[in-house]
């Protein structure tokens, strides 16, 4: 699959949630209801894991800014909208819609439940069914990412008992696949080191990423999550 998707100014100073940015990169998080794509999010913007979040309803997202430094030592400022999609049936047809110029698309599956990994498959079938439906749906090819959450119950890990499935879907879709905890938060990282690649390799903003460390990516916490409940209307 390819790795280039459009990017935009963040430039409408009449936005309520607007804050400057170089580029903005859409990710959107999809699977089944109660996989922990919530909790996920919440851990990668905000570094926090709340007990007993509610099931989305529709869709949201959060917004982070990244400070990346270039190698002349400029920082170009990166906005990543985190899509948090709801995952129950009733809300299918809206959450399809906001497919739309997706950056990287996460499928998400938990570690300690075999129905939601099965399901992955529909979810796959549903995104490239819109990309083929809607000429130029996606502007580019997005870059997916396959994750399974709650490696904390390692007890309960489906894992090694579907990895020829889970082999197959990281080769169908060229695509990594990590497995995370939202709740201690092992791993998170590693879905947004992922994606700043992907940025860079795109933007050419970092050279010698094989030494990346920390010191390269300034974070700075965004204290909104933006509910997109007009779909529901």
């Amino acid at each position: 699959m390819g790795n280039c998707q459009k990017k935009y100014k963040q430039n409408n100073i009449h936005d309520p949630y607007f804050v400057y940015s170089d580029y903005t990169y859409k990710v959107i998080f999809i699977g089944n209801s109660g996989v922990g794509k919530s909790s996920v999010i919440s851990r990668i913007t905000k570094n926090e894991f709340i007990l007993g979040k509610t099931l989305t309803i529709g869709v949201e997202f959060v917004p982070k800014i990244y400070k990346i430094k270039k190698s002349n030592n400029k920082l170009d400022i990166i906005r990543i909208e985190y899509w948090d999609t709801s995952g129950q049936d009733r809300y299918r047809s809206y959450v399809s819609a906001y497919y739309r110029n997706a950056y990287v698309i996460i499928l998400m599956f938990s570690l300690d439940d075999q129905e939601s990994l099965n399901n992955i498959k529909n979810w796959i079938d549903e995104t490239l069914k819109y990309e083929k439906v809607n000429a130029g749906f996606f502007s580019q090819n997005p870059i997916y990412i396959l994750v399974g959450n709650k490696s904390d119950n390692l007890s309960e890990s489906i894992v090694d008992k579907n990895r020829e499935n889970i082999d197959n879907i990281t080769k169908l879709l060229n695509c990594n696949f990590y497995q995370v905890s939202a709740l201690t938060g092992e791993n998170c990282d590693k879905i947004v080191k992922h994606i700043l690649r992907a940025i860079k390799n795109d933007m050419y903003l970092i050279k010698n990423l094989d030494r990346f460390d920390s010191s390269m990516i300034n974070f700075v916490e965004s204290n909104e999550t933006i509910s997109v409940l007009h779909l529901l209307k």
